[in-house]
């Protein structure tokens, strides 16, 4: 099994209250699978300035990363919910990460399910929603999350 913090492994988020950019902090290959980045996203206040929720989706603004993961055999693909790991202080109301397919299949860090993923390379978009429950202070924000890969063989 492998279980990497995205900020070491994958993805760190950061944001002001304006637009920011979602950058891969390290390429990675572990004994299972390797994965790069093919797109950067942006996490973005959902409403405005005022907003209460900070958002990848693109109907807000933002954008999805885009992660290519090539696999020496099938996998099963797991992922967490977001961690804060600088910015103003929050105590999230709700917080998810959501993880399609090109294909269409998905799972999110609210359900307790695993993502079937074939050997050679897949292609994962990750979309990520933090909820303040009040408006967001304006600051720097940066949110990673963990993952699972474990073998389905």
């Amino acid at each position: 099994m492998v279980s990497r913090l995205l900020l070491i492994s994958v993805l760190t988020l950061a944001v002001n209250f304006v637009e920011s950019h979602i950058a891969l902090a390290e390429n990675f290959t572990s004994h299972l699978c390797s994965f790069s980045e093919k797109n950067s996203g942006t996490l973005v206040p959902e409403t405005g300035m005022h907003s209460t929720r900070l958002v990848s989706f693109e109907t807000a603004g933002g954008s999805p990363t885009e992660i290519s993961i090539t696999c020496k055999q099938a996998v099963n693909f797991s992922v967490l919910k977001p961690i804060q790991l600088a910015g103003p202080a929050i105590e999230p109301t709700s917080t998810f990460v959501r993880v399609e397919t090109s294909s269409g299949k998905s799972i999110s860090s609210d359900e307790i399910s695993t993502l079937s993923l074939p050997m050679g390379t897949t292609t994962l978009l990750f979309n990520l929603a933090i909820d303040g429950g009040k408006p967001l202070p304006a600051g720097n924000y940066r949110y990673g999350f963990k993952f699972n890969v474990v073998s389905s063989e």
